[in-house]
């Protein structure tokens, strides 16, 4: 049976000075989960005009189903300007923009009642609406479905309490060793990389915690699992997408009932396949 995956939030184009790129964790995400044989939807919202025709076009061309993508006339589709100064990158995050305000169909609803799965983060987070209609999403899912939070950490859009009310309503938390930092000092918690990452694992209650750690590879916590290897990368373009596919992989094959070591092991093959192309979709 073709598991039902619902991912929350935002669809963003990245703007650089030559150009533009269709992305967003949670579109990624959703992209992912579409290659590995799942019926995977994104529910989020573009605006109207050129660029919202625009993504919905990719995202059709890239095998992404829109149904659940509200077109809000009037509002900005997602965008984040990205500059380049003495080749340090800078990125301003658009606000607000229509993925701030997000409210599923009745038909979103219907499919999240027989979801195996539902991917979220902190952006999404940062608008009122978007936010309320997420935890609605989330209490309409099965008890057995997996609730995946990729912290997705954006400059100042998210705060202990969206991250403490994520935290509770997830059962398998993804973080880069970045976050595990900022998360680690919001929660008072010390100690090497290892010891934080369990510290955090058991604080909530997680089934899996999987923390990407770049060119260190990954480290998955599962039950007294600790599970690590390095990348698998051996030629990098760039690493756009590649924790998202990591973690639409993992998230499958334990869907399929692999085994967490199996599933982290696949994942990484998955972002290393990623890492050698340059973005996630075809634009």
């Amino acid at each position: 049976m073709q598991r039902k995956i619902i991912s929350f939030g935002e669809i963003v184009w990245d703007v650089f000075e030559n150009g533009k790129t269709l992305g967003g964790a949670p579109l990624n995400f959703a992209y992912f989960c579409g290659k590995f044989g799942a019926d995977a939807r994104i529910l989020s919202a573009v605006g109207g005009g050129e660029l919202g025709a625009r993504t919905l076009e990719i995202m059709r061309k890239n095998g992404i189903k829109t149904d659940f993508v509200e077109t809000l006339e009037g509002a900005q589709t997602g965008r984040v300007l990205v500059k380049t100064e003495n080749g340090i990158p800078s990125y301003e995050i658009c606000s607000p923009a229509a993925w701030d305000a997000i409210k599923p169909s009745q038909n979103a609803f219907e499919f999240a009642t027989k979801a195996s799965a539902v991917y979220f983060g902190t952006l999404a987070q940062r608008g009122e609406v978007s936010r309320q209609s997420l935890f609605k999403t989330i209490r309409a899912t099965p008890k057995k479905c997996l609730k995946i939070f990729d912290a997705n950490l954006r400059q100042n859009y998210f705060s202990k309490d969206i991250l403490l009310r994520s935290l509770e309503a997830a059962n398998i938390l993804k973080i880069n060793d970045e976050e595990l930092g900022a998360i680690s000092k919001m929660f008072s918690v010390g100690g090497t990389e290892k010891e934080r990452a369990r510290a955090i694992f058991k604080m909530f209650n997680l089934s899996c915690l999987l923390l990407t750690r770049g060119e260190r590879g990954h480290l998955v916590l599962a039950g007294e699992e600790e599970i690590e290897s390095k990348t698998k990368a051996e030629k990098i373009a760039d690493t756009v997408g590649a924790g998202d596919s990591f973690t639409a992989r993992f998230a499958c094959e334990i869907l399929s009932g692999k085994s967490a070591a199996a599933a982290a092991d696949l994942a990484a093959e998955t972002a290393a396949q990623v890492c050698s192309r340059r973005g996630a979709l075809e634009i």
